[in-house]
């Protein structure tokens, strides 16, 4: 859930920079680190995200955990088939 969190933040990729370069840019942690905040103040953006999880849990719960697709037609199908939403965050694509 972490890691989606990142990624919904626009994050994720800049925690794995941080993660392989071992910085932390003065935070304990490289996930306060990527968001460039202590947790005191990533703790309500958390408890937001935990509430769209629960809102939407129904939904979520009917995708499958994981999967490994062979093309990009597969994943295209794939999204499809289980109307999972898409997006590129611009800082990410």
């Amino acid at each position: 859930m972490v890691s989606m969190f990142l990624w919904k933040q626009g994050k994720f990729q800049e925690f794995l920079r941080l993660v392989q370069k071992r910085e932390k840019r003065g935070y304990d942690s490289y996930f306060e680190a990527a968001l460039e905040m202590p947790l005191e103040k990533i703790i309500p953006l958390w408890k937001s995200y935990l509430a769209e999880v629960e809102a939407h849990r129904a939904e979520i719960m009917r995708w499958p955990p994981s999967g490994i697709l062979k093309d990009e037609p597969a994943f295209q199908q794939f999204i499809k088939v289980y109307g999972i939403p898409v997006s590129v965050r611009k800082d990410e694509g």
